[in-house]
C-alpha cells in the first residue's frame, strides 16, 4: 500500500506542476482532462493517507496491549 501511495503522490505532484504551467493552461482540452485527473488522484491520495495513518495507529495500539 505504501508503494501505491508513493506512486499516487508522484503523479499528484506531476499533475500539479502541469496545471501551474501557463503554456499548459492554454491547451483547454488537456487542461480540463488533467484537472479532472488531479481531483481524482487527490481524493485517492487523501483516502490512502488516512488509511495509512489508521493502520499505524492500530499497530501502535496493538503494541500497547501486549
Amino acid at each position: 500500500m505504501k508503494d501505491n501511495l508513493e506512486i499516487l503522490r508522484r503523479r499528484y505532484e506531476e499533475l500539479t506542476r502541469q496545471l501551474s504551467d501557463p503554456a499548459f493552461v492554454k491547451q483547454q482540452d488537456r487542461y480540463r482532462d488533467t484537472a479532472r485527473e488531479h481531483r481524482r488522484v487527490e481524493k485517492q491520495l487523501r483516502a490512502g493517507e488516512r488509511w495509512l495513518a489508521l493502520d499505524t495507529q492500530v499497530d501502535q495500539n496493538r503494541d500497547l496491549l501486549q
